[in-house]
């Protein structure tokens, strides 16, 4: 009998806290915060002064989903593939120009935190640019968590471009809507 005033009593101890616990209700989800997130794509030289920029905007919201914020800009690229059967020219196109996507955005010490994916592809003009296969394309893939102060300029993704001295890189300015 003692043994089972024991359990019992260990029992009760345990599930108190727990109980207290409900009792309060469930913990409240923080509040979404918006941001104004820039995308700044540069080209730079060989001395790293910038020779092109572009720049890619969009609204995210600080929720922890998989469904991403998406920018799309480019075009859709025609360009011969082949020959049917009865001698007609077969077409396809290739989309070129710049993807961005960002998800699982979350602030983090004051701090945005997320996920970005940024592609960017481009025909390049002059000897070499097309084969009789179809255009040469040049591409960028970048994928990595990032982490940004507010209002502080950062680059986030850089490369060397391989056939030429130009440097590729995105930046990323997150300012927050109020």
């Amino acid at each position: 009998m003692p043994k089972l005033i024991k359990l019992f009593s260990l029992l009760f101890a345990i599930a108190i806290p727990g109980h207290a616990a409900l009792a309060q209700g469930p913990t409240t989800a923080a509040p979404l915060k918006h941001y104004k997130v820039d995308f700044v794509l540069k080209e730079a030289d060989a001395t790293g002064r910038v020779i092109n920029s572009r720049t890619y905007s969009t609204i995210v919201a600080t929720k922890n989903t998989n469904q991403p914020n998406q920018i799309r800009s480019g075009n859709r690229i025609p360009f011969k593939s082949g020959t049917d059967d009865k001698g007609n020219t077969e077409i396809q196109y290739v989309d070129i120009g710049v993807n961005i996507d960002c998800h699982n955005i979350q602030e983090i010490d004051q701090n945005l935190a997320m996920s970005v994916k940024a592609e960017v592809s481009s025909i390049p003009g002059g000897p070499g640019s097309t084969s009789e296969l179809g255009p040469v394309i040049h591409q960028f893939q970048w994928n990595s968590d990032v982490v940004v102060a507010p209002g502080v300029p950062t680059t986030i993704f850089s490369s060397d471009d391989t056939a030429s001295k130009t440097r590729t890189q995105v930046e990323v300015i997150a300012t927050p809507i109020k």
